[in-house]
């Protein structure tokens, strides 16, 4: 593929957008960091960077504050549920105000999203609802706990799920002494919100004869818009260092032209005419980068070789593609591009 991506240009975009630049707190799994993501998320400012190195952590609660929280590029960072030391699975985002939002990188974890005018972007993430259990034993009262939703989002007004795996718990079963079995849980649960789903899979739970699997999507207001442009991806390695060489991922049809649009900030148009969601916004640079060959992918490398002052860890850029085509422009993924100074 031809491009013109240049390092300068894309950092010089960056600085648009005062309210991306921010403080990093780095995260580090191991012995006694299961809440390691919360203490960092009540230590942090409004627009800070969490850095997460991989571990299984508590889950934690966003609660009116913007945040980008990451997962080292190439580390596995789940979240684990066992109430007898007060932890819980679900990540959950509440009460952003227009001006905030949230990103939400590698992180895998069942998701609650409440109550948010501000822009909720998720990327490259296990999304999976606890399974469910049912126990009749020959004595003593009996336990029936279904399978739990994966993904419940309610009165959010922007919320995009890209490269994503969501999947209900499973229903609980018992087959021995007393056969019993509980409901599965629902995928993707959406209550008066918007929700753009790209490069993105939604499943429901199962579970045996006798009791019901889960539904992929449940959305009783129409604001799931989804899967999106099928067949195309498109993803910015992220995070990445000043100096360090990174990658954007684009996988379209053999001879698509393509477009990146760069913004420091998100947006929610929908545009059906282009099959998409435009996530971005506003938007600072469009690059132009040549067309697809015959295997429909491409790989182009980036440097950053421009950062903010000193002071400031990290920068946010809103990276969304296009595929163009005789038959017209489809508006592909998005992707959230953190850039870190060296020396985190």
């Amino acid at each position: 593929m031809q491009h013109g991506l240049r390092s300068l240009s894309l950092a010089s975009a960056l600085l648009v957008g005062p309210s991306a630049l921010a403080a990093v707190h780095v995260v580090t799994g191991g012995p006694g960091g299961a809440f390691g993501i919360v203490d960092a998320v009540a230590a942090a400012a409004d627009g800070d960077t969490i850095l997460v190195k991989a571990g299984v952590y508590s889950g934690f609660t966003v609660d009116a504050k913007s945040l980008t929280i990451v997962a080292e590029q190439g580390a596995s960072v789940s979240t684990i549920w066992f109430p007898p030391f007060g932890i819980s699975a679900e990540v959950y985002v509440q009460n952003l105000t227009h001006s905030q939002r949230v990103v939400l990188r590698g992180i895998d974890a069942p998701i609650r999203f409440s109550s948010s005018a501000g822009a909720i972007r998720v990327e490259d993430a296990e999304i999976l609802g606890t399974d469910g259990y049912c126990e009749v034993p020959f004595s003593g009262p009996s336990t029936f706990v279904p399978g739990e939703v994966a993904a419940n989002v309610f009165q959010c007004a922007s919320v995009s799920f890209v490269g994503c795996r969501i999947v209900g718990g499973n229903g609980g079963e018992q087959s021995a002494f007393a056969p019993c079995c509980t409901a599965a849980g629902h995928g993707l649960v959406v209550t008066a919100s918007n929700v753009a789903l790209y490069d993105t899979t939604v499943a429901g739970g199962t579970v045996g004869q006798g009791c019901a699997d889960g539904a992929a999507i449940v959305d009783p207001n129409g604001g799931v818009e989804g899967p999106l442009a099928p067949g195309t991806r498109f993803a910015a390695s992220s995070p990445t260092r000043k100096g360090e060489s990174g990658t954007l991922t684009f996988e379209g049809l053999p001879g698509d032209g393509v477009l990146l649009f760069l913004s420091p900030g998100t947006g929610h148009v929908s545009l059906p005419f282009h099959q998409g969601v435009l996530l971005v916004g506003p938007v600072t640079g469009v690059f132009s980068l040549g067309a697809l060959d015959a295997t429909g992918k491409a790989a182009v490398p980036f440097q950053v070789n421009d950062l903010p002052p000193a002071g400031v860890g990290a920068v946010d850029v809103h990276l969304q593609a296009a595929y163009l085509s005789a038959a017209g422009a489809v508006l592909a993924p998005s992707s959230v591009l953190t850039l870190l100074d060296p020396s985190i």
